[in-house]
């Protein structure tokens, strides 16, 4: 136990020299006590030892930020974006044509499997730790763009992130916007920007920013545009659309409604009535739902 002890007092003494002078000789001297004192402990059945770099710290406590809050609350900035809104917040307050939080909490939201798929797709491009963080999702007014980005943001926010979301307007100014992104800037974030098609400039801009940031991965939602109204002119006439489809950056959601607009009626219309079912412990008694699906498909699609 003696020795132990003198082991650990030893690394604790290479620690130190390493924090304050850096040398690659001290990182060798410490790993190699951490090897000796995990043998050591092997043998009698304790613990294996690990050295851990800042970096490796900062990563643990990015993979568990609740945990890592309620201990080390001074390693997390409290400053807060300005124009954002968590997402929970944005979904309580967004208005009538606007998902709210109560339906991701009931688990009424309905997504085909075919969006389930472009979820799953979207989330691995935006939790990556090699490529670009930035995705692009596109669709057709009212295609369901909000709420599947809505449910992303909520998957990830199991998953430790902190979720922002704004809806951009054509008056708003990019230093603003870029600010509260650098203010986002921590562990593990992702922000929602909504209705990217109103600022084009705003946009495209961020997109050209978007290396300078470490943490934050970035969720932008745009109506499909022509070519001739996505250039940036004061950005060198860039089109981030294009750009980033070349990476497989963009999803379009516009194909998977337009095709699958019935399918998706009939299986909000089924979650709903097992949904209702479950409350009241009972069947409940409807018509044919391909009449209730056809009667609603057609103003819908006047609309």
């Amino acid at each position: 136990m003696l020795n132990f002890i003198k082991s650990e007092a030893c690394l604790l003494s290479l620690a130190n020299k390493s924090h304050h002078q850096k040398t690659g000789r001290s990182d060798a001297d410490i790993q190699q006590v951490a090897r000796e004192l995990t043998l050591l402990n092997i043998r009698e059945g304790l613990f294996s030892v690990v050295v851990l770099g800042w970096e490796d710290i900062q990563q643990r406590l990015s993979e568990y930020k609740s945990i890592a809050r309620s201990h080390y609350p001074e390693l997390f900035p409290t400053l807060k974006p300005i124009l954002f809104q968590g997402l929970d917040f944005a979904l309580d307050r967004g208005g009538k044509f606007f998902p709210s939080k109560s339906l991701y909490d009931s688990e009424l939201v309905y997504h085909l499997p075919e969006e389930n798929e472009l979820i799953s797709d979207i989330i691995s491009q935006l939790t990556t730790d090699d490529g670009e963080k930035l995705v692009l999702l596109t669709g057709a007014p009212a295609s369901g763009k909000t709420v599947l980005g809505g449910s992303i943001g909520k998957e990830l926010q199991k998953r430790e992130f902190d979720v922002f979301y704004y809806s951009l307007n054509n008056d708003d100014e990019f230093r603003d916007v870029l600010n509260d992104i650098y203010t986002c800037d921590q562990l593990r974030t992702l922000v929602i920007l909504g209705n990217c098609h109103l600022n084009i400039s705003i946009t495209s801009r961020i997109y050209s920013s978007f290396n300078k940031f470490d943490n934050v991965s970035c969720l932008m939602i745009s109506r499909n545009v022509s070519k001739d109204v996505r250039y940036d002119y004061e950005n060198y006439a860039l089109d981030f659309f294009q750009r980033l489809d070349d990476i497989d950056c963009l999803f379009d959601l516009s194909n998977i409604t337009k095709k699958k607009f019935k399918r998706k009626i009939i299986g909000i219309i089924e979650k709903y009535r097992d949904h209702k079912e479950s409350l009241i412990n009972k069947k409940l008694n409807m018509g044919d739902i391909n009449v209730v699906v056809n009667n609603t498909a057609v103003p819908l699609r006047r609309e």
